[in-house]
């Protein structure tokens, strides 16, 4: 999706939808399994732990609750320490078309979390770097912060650097639009995000779902190839790829926190 540049030209402000197939990104929501996690089930199945960081009032929190319900509230809300949620769903990829769970953790970006917030990163297999598009100061703390601590605590996971509210953005003229002085995109591939660069909008649900996805997808291929390398990481049940679980742990029927 493109805007008009403060400059009078066209800047490309996040991607498309559709991968470089031209295959569209699409939610799909299925129904959860039976609380029996000793039954393996006739589909492969995938679980995927996601983390999302960066600084308060960045939007984290309205951007996830888009995601899974579809909504978005105009109240600020006010993440204390860690909040997790899941949702079941089926990527529409062509090569990953398997129940998944994607278990989402939405941490605080208050200083006195600082503490607790870096447990909560291990074991995630992508990671988005979150910074508020209307505010460069928050791509810096991205950038000198937060990127840090998940290079500390989590070296195998897939980041993504993620700006919200770009309908707030889309709206802006002149210098107000700072990201159209740089290339996005080489920033992301110099901060190491395997996952790129998007801008995202949870109150007009603009790229939400799409960029999800994408991260889903990522991890999950990134995920397969570290269970190559390791094939004792992956789960002897045989028809159940139990992403990021070792063989001899139980799922957990609800959050893992």
């Amino acid at each position: 999706m493109s805007e008009r540049a403060g400059n009078g030209e066209r800047s490309t402000l996040y991607s498309c939808d559709r991968d470089a197939n031209g295959h569209q990104r699409k939610l799909v929501r299925c129904r959860s399994r039976e609380p029996d996690t000793d039954v393996p089930s006739a589909d492969n199945e995938v679980y995927v732990k996601l983390a999302v960081v960066g600084d308060a009032n960045v939007g984290k929190t309205t951007l996830l609750l888009r995601f899974l319900h579809d909504r978005f509230e105009e109240k600020r809300r006010v993440t204390e320490g860690v909040d997790c949620q899941a949702i079941w769903l089926k990527s529409n990829h062509p090569h990953y078309d398997r129940r998944t769970h994607v278990q989402l953790i939405d941490t605080a970006g208050q200083e006195r979390y600082s503490a607790m917030v870096p447990q909560m990163l291990s074991g995630a297999q992508g990671i988005f770097l979150v910074f508020d598009a209307t505010s460069e100061e928050s791509f810096a703390r991205v950038c000198n912060y937060w990127l840090d601590m998940v290079q500390r605590r989590n070296q195998s996971c897939v980041c993504m650097l993620v700006a919200t509210k770009g309908d707030l953005y889309a709206a802006l003229q002149g210098k107000a639009r700072w990201m159209d002085r740089m290339d996005m995109r080489e920033q992301a591939a110099l901060l190491n995000c395997a996952g790129g660069f998007h801008v995202c909008s949870a109150k007009v649900g603009a790229h939400v779902n799409a960029m999800m996805i994408e991260m889903i997808d990522l991890a999950i291929e990134h995920e397969k190839k570290l269970m190559q390398m390791n094939p004792g990481v992956a789960d002897a049940a045989g028809d159940v790829l139990r992403i990021g679980f070792g063989a001899k742990q139980r799922r957990a029927k609800d959050c893992a926190c």
